[in-house]
């Protein structure tokens, strides 16, 4: 179980709950920093946000289940130093982590995944009509399949399928061979 509750320094740090073993868990940066824990897997590895109290400077993390809570590793972003962001959603039991990421343009997201040392844009990995981009990754499942959100050209949202067919090992993203399964036109609802 994760959550958040004050750290060291009183600021909120997010916490590994297991069989009575409280875990708090560092924050990017240096204190006073903030850190969520978002997703858990089944290896008890943690995905979260950490940023500045000042509340720039806010950037996605991974954090491997029983090492040092201090141990945060920084996900990385499109534009590959602190202009850009990344927004991590979902964890697979073997590391993968997806979620979006940014070259710092806040209106150009871009789906991602990482696997523990690349952050791969899915855009360029599949061929999509002109105009279409995969905005975002909103969970992956242990058999290397993503579902997410895409764009097309009117701006209009659609949400898709994609697998992985072959598993990505962390440190070498193998993803030749990824498909697009659907596209199901997912109009967001006006109400």
């Amino acid at each position: 179980m994760i959550w958040e509750g004050p750290g060291p320094d009183q600021w909120q740090r997010g916490v590994v709950y297991d069989n009575g073993n409280v875990t708090v868990l560092g924050a990017l940066g240096t204190d006073p920093d903030m850190s969520f824990g978002d997703v858990i897997n089944n290896n008890g590895d943690v995905i979260g946000t950490s940023w500045t109290q000042d509340w720039g400077n806010m950037t996605s993390y991974f954090w491997a289940g029983g090492s040092d809570p201090n141990a945060l590793v920084e996900i990385p972003n499109l534009a590959g130093n602190e202009d850009g962001q990344t927004y991590a959603y979902a964890l697979s039991d073997n590391g993968l982590v997806a979620g979006k990421s940014n070259d710092g343009d806040i209106f150009n997201w871009q789906g991602v995944i990482w696997d523990g040392e690349d952050l791969v844009n899915l855009n360029d990995l599949v061929s999509l009509e002109a105009g279409w981009t995969i905005t975002n990754v909103n969970d992956i499942n242990n058999n290397g399949m993503l579902v997410g959100t895409l764009k097309d050209a009117s701006g209009t949202e659609h949400g898709f399928v994609m697998e992985v067919t072959a598993v990505p090992v962390p440190g070498t993203m193998l993803l030749l061979g990824m498909g697009l399964l659907g596209l199901t036109g997912l109009r967001k609802r006006q109400g």
